[in-house]
């Protein structure tokens, strides 16, 4: 928790006040000027109103899903409730992306996240949860990113899709994407796709559970200082210092088999036994970015402003962030 202290003019300590407050706000900066909407369709409009390289910063609410055709941020408030009581951005309905270097962070995601159109690269996803992560024509979608997100129902891609997961919990991934996964929980649950739908990937330091007894990576994926249940995941893959474990659920402290949002997927003693690549230990909280669910953007949480302004028009306002560490 910060405290910090700042002269701005009246028009930005406006639309900072509206951000504190519990009211659903989507704050649209275009060019060092803020614009405020409000209501459901407040992040639909500033997604409208905007242009390529703004940003929209939204509070905790429910808002409801826009197509973006345009190169812009969009910061949430968290995908979660947060240690400090915060609440979630929660997006109601399926959000189409439909163009390059779209940046998202800190959403709740109820429905699908679809990416659309031939081409569409350098896509930024960071903490945000989805039901479904989905292609649709965008056979050539490059350099598309993805840190400590969680997908709780499945993953569909096109052959020409290269995908970067780090950190992430991942239900169901599959079709013909090239996925790179690193430090990340893949659960194989019933969904439409089983490990042996996947092609040209790798797969390190990660934990992966899958329900079927007779599912196999196929021999393009590369497997390397993971951990899996049994021995169904382990084909003709390209294998690195990979490890079985009949009792896959002893390794989590509160996993199941069952995907839940409130699953942490922390590792219990005999998981935490388990060290991938310069000894750190598999699966989300491991590696360079262990799992943290807290927005990277500052949030919010208290306003305070001074009781007159200044000779010049301005006003002295204390503001309370609260925001990742890192």
């Amino acid at each position: 928790m910060k405290k910090l202290f700042l002269t701005l003019m009246v028009s930005i300590i406006t639309c900072a006040i509206a951000q504190a407050q519990t009211s659903l706000v989507a704050t649209l900066s275009h060019e060092g000027s803020a614009t405020a909407y409000y209501g459901a369709e407040a992040l639909t409009n500033a997604v409208g109103a905007a242009q390529n390289g703004d940003v929209i910063t939204l509070s905790s609410g429910s808002f409801n899903a826009p197509t973006i055709v345009k190169s812009i941020t969009v910061r949430g408030a968290g995908m979660a409730v947060s240690e400090k009581g915060g609440l979630p951005t929660i997006i109601t309905g399926n959000i189409n992306v439909g163009t390059d270097n779209v940046s998202l962070e800190g959403l709740y995601i109820n429905e699908t996240l679809t990416i659309s159109g031939y081409t569409n690269s350098n896509l930024s996803v960071v903490k945000c949860r989805m039901n479904t992560l989905s292609y649709s024509g965008a056979g050539n979608a490059y350099n598309n990113r993805f840190i400590h997100c969680k997908i709780a129902s499945g993953v569909y891609t096109y052959a020409n899709a290269s995908l970067t997961m780090a950190n992430c919990v991942i239900c169901n991934p599959g079709g013909n994407g090239r996925y790179n996964i690193s430090n990340s929980v893949l659960l194989y649950n019933g969904g439409t796709y089983s490990p042996s739908t996947m092609r040209n990937s790798s797969i390190s330091n990660s934990l992966i559970y899958c329900s079927s007894n007779d599912s196999k990576y196929a021999s393009s994926v590369v497997l390397i200082n993971n951990v899996g249940n049994g021995d169904v995941l382990w084909a003709n893959s390209t294998l690195t210092s990979n490890a079985t474990v009949e009792d896959f659920f002893s390794l989590f402290k509160d996993f199941d088999g069952t995907y839940t949002d409130d699953t942490t997927f922390e590792l219990s003693t005999a998981g935490a036994a388990y060290l991938g690549a310069n000894d750190m230990e598999v699966g989300i909280y491991g590696g360079s970015l262990p799992f943290d669910p807290v927005p990277t953007n500052p949030q919010i949480t208290k306003a305070k402003v001074a009781a007159k302004s200044s000779a010049d028009g301005k006003l002295s306002i204390e503001l309370e962030v609260n925001g990742a560490n890192h």
